[in-house]
């Protein structure tokens, strides 16, 4: 039903769209609770690539994003749960111009 929504959404609301998107984390989170971790993975990298081209490196669904990212590359047999290189989801470098914002660490 998800891939049928997926099909739908970006034939009216386009790739970029916030509910697209929303739709293809959907997507990649059944995946992985179907026994497939590394698709789930694989999904989810290309939608936190594109969540911070549309909406920045800072956004709550960005967020999230990498956190699902993470607890499936674990699930995939990464226990560390590697998130993607910092300058991915750090475009100014680590951290943010804002001194009140936390630095992430490597």
């Amino acid at each position: 039903m998800f891939e049928q929504l997926l099909d739908d959404l970006l034939w009216v609301l386009g790739p970029d769209h916030r509910d697209t998107l929303t739709t293809r984390s959907e997507l990649a989170y059944w995946r992985g609770r179907a026994g497939d971790p590394a698709g789930a993975a694989a999904a989810l990298e290309q939608v936190l690539d594109d969540r911070l081209r549309v909406l920045g490196p800072d956004h709550p669904d960005t967020l999230t994003t990498r956190a699902n990212l993470a607890r499936s590359l674990g699930q995939a047999g990464d226990p560390a749960g590697q998130p993607p290189p910092a300058n991915r989801c750090w475009p100014t470098g680590c951290g943010s111009s804002d001194p009140t914002t936390p630095t992430p660490t490597p």
